[in-house]
């Protein structure tokens, strides 16, 4: 994922000098695999002091004098210490000034289990309810590389949610990816399962163990704002059945807006209730003999979709 990154970002800066990085320890190599770019671009990159709301409010002023900070803030849990920045600043100077102002800045951080409690949350439910932030949530390296080229042309900030974990094939000379389009990754009949992320690959393989079975098609989101309802509207009224899937909590999630837009243009055509598969209501736990009980897997996908079909 951070070759997949780190290509977008060597791409773009070539094509735009603007494009500069900054945050907590971004030249290790840990960060965008940045060493490599840092010899490239010694005076784009800077280490600054952890302080999350200092961070993000000079990079809003930075955008707003024609610049393109990109800025990691490492944990997606550390966001909550810049929410002014992002929720009141970042997102409504657009609002404020009728359009004429646009901060154009793109905030790149990780997600993944299994961390510490304040380390393993998934917020992208929470900055999803905040209107003028758009929210890249790739599935693979391919399309977080598209979508990182997309989010560093684009007129408006961007929350990019980085799964550690994920791995897979970047293409060479890749193109942009447009926000607000979900891709079709499994052609199915039976059932819709709607996700994104590291869940989509979840997802697939679960498709693959109940092939024969079951005919399930799989919806990849890949960002949240903007949503695309139109794929998954298209596809739930193809198959009449729909499992959201997300790795954050089940309360207010992105699976209860997704069931929200089923509802509201699908109530003809859909046989079965939604089911949502998310996390507890819960933080997660601070030792890892416990993490195996509030973490998702294929076992509770399967459930979900088995229980949606009639077969559970």
């Amino acid at each position: 994922m951070h070759q997949a990154l780190a290509e977008a970002l060597l791409e773009e800066m070539e094509r735009d000098e603007s494009i500069f990085v900054w945050g907590e320890a971004v030249k290790s190599k840990y960060t965008f695999d940045s060493p490599r770019l840092v010899e490239k671009f010694p005076n784009r990159f800077f280490n600054l002091p952890i302080a999350e709301a200092a961070i993000v409010g000079i990079s809003v002023g930075a955008s707003l004098l024609g610049m393109r900070p990109v800025v990691d803030l490492a944990f997606n849990d550390l966001c909550l210490r810049a929410m002014d920045e992002i929720c009141n600043q970042a997102a409504k100077i657009r609002f404020f000034s009728g359009g004429q102002t646009r901060p154009c800045l793109v905030i790149k951080t990780e997600y993944s289990i299994p961390f510490s409690p304040q380390q393993s949350q998934f917020l992208e439910g929470l900055f999803m309810h905040t209107p003028g932030i758009r929210i890249a949530v790739p599935s693979n390296p391919a399309d977080a590389k598209g979508l990182m080229k997309t989010a560093l042309r684009g007129v408006d900030p961007v929350l990019f949610f980085e799964e550690r974990r994920l791995r897979g094939p970047v293409l060479a000379g890749s193109g942009t990816i447009p926000f607000g389009e979900a891709t079709v990754v499994r052609e199915g009949s039976d059932i819709t399962v709607v996700t994104y992320s590291a869940m989509t690959q979840v997802a697939l393989e679960v498709a693959k163990q109940l092939e024969g079975e079951v005919s399930i098609e799989v919806v990849d989101l890949r960002t949240l704002n903007p949503l695309d309802g139109k794929t998954i509207v298209n596809s739930v009224r193809k198959t009449g059945r729909m499992v959201t899937v997300e790795q954050g909590c089940r309360t207010c999630g992105v699976g209860a807006e997704l069931a929200s837009v089923v509802m509201e243009q699908c109530f003809d055509s859909i046989k079965r209730p939604v089911e949502r598969v998310a996390a507890e209501d819960s933080t997660f736990p601070a030792t890892k003999a416990l993490g195996k009980y509030v973490t998702l897997g294929a076992k509770q996908i399967a459930a979900a979709i088995k229980r949606s079909i009639g077969s559970a």
